[in-house]
């Protein structure tokens, strides 16, 4: 009767575990959807012009603010404020934020609505409530509607050093909004608003690159950013020692 008892409880232990492991891997597998759903919403909406990117107040999840923030209102959006989508029999819920984003430069000047700040966060439920949220933004400067505008200056046959870069002194971990860069070399300034390429010179993760967009000028040896990473930072990690520009 011992050793029965014995059996019994070890079959229960065994089952409980993999029952645990089962829904571990399904809710990792959830959630890798999600992470594709917000992804491909964020994709979407940067894809579009500039001037349609935001929300309809006829919307019915319509929010004015979020996260202290104005939310872009515009009467003919490419997305709407909230949807369920089914996948793979669990419902996903979308809630997607486009809001007016100011910013200081290192002058002191404030540009009010300088760029729109996207957010899409998608929840569902797996043992209770779980959650990815992803953060990007749009600059007018890197919409299509608005880059033949900004860039038709001084057209002409390109010789020297045709754009400004800074060499990256601090290692940029996955998340950062502030690099810390040396002396800027070739012509130009960054302003807010500004597309950059920040991109992995040597080592071995040489070649690694990502988008930012500049929230503010170079301010000492200080940039901040916002990109498709962590809470709206940068993707990837970038390391000083081996080399590594912003441009």
């Amino acid at each position: 009767m011992v050793s029965l008892g014995l059996l019994t409880s070890v079959i229960l232990g065994t089952v409980t575990t993999y029952d645990a492991v089962s829904q571990a891997s399904r809710t990792t597998v959830q959630r890798q959807q999600a992470t594709q759903i917000a992804q491909s919403d964020i994709e979407l909406i940067r894809s579009v012009a500039y001037t349609r990117i935001g929300l309809s107040a006829s919307d019915p999840g319509f929010a004015a603010q979020f996260e202290n923030h104005s939310t872009v209102r515009i009467d003919d959006p490419v997305v709407v404020s909230t949807e369920q989508r089914d996948l793979g029999g669990v419902s996903f819920t979308i809630n997607r934020y486009i809001t007016w984003t100011d910013v200081t430069g290192g002058d002191g000047t404030q540009t009010i609505g300088a760029f729109k700040s996207i957010t899409v966060i998608v929840t569902w439920e797996a043992r209770g409530t779980q959650t990815v949220r992803l953060d990007s933004a749009a600059s007018p400067y890197t919409q299509p509607d608005f880059c033949t505008q900004r860039f038709v200056d001084n057209v002409g046959e390109a010789s020297g050093v045709v754009n400004l870069y800074l060499p990256g002194d601090v290692d940029a971990p996955p998340g950062a909004h502030v690099l810390v860069a040396g002396a800027s070399r070739g012509v130009g300034t960054i302003l807010p608003g500004d597309l950059l390429l920040v991109v992995q010179m040597g080592g071995g993760a040489a070649g690694i690159y990502e988008y930012a967009i500049a929230t503010s000028s170079v301010s000492g040896d200080r940039l901040s950013v916002t990109g498709n990473g962590a809470d709206g930072g940068l993707l990837n990690r970038y390391i000083a020692s081996e080399g590594f520009q912003i441009i």
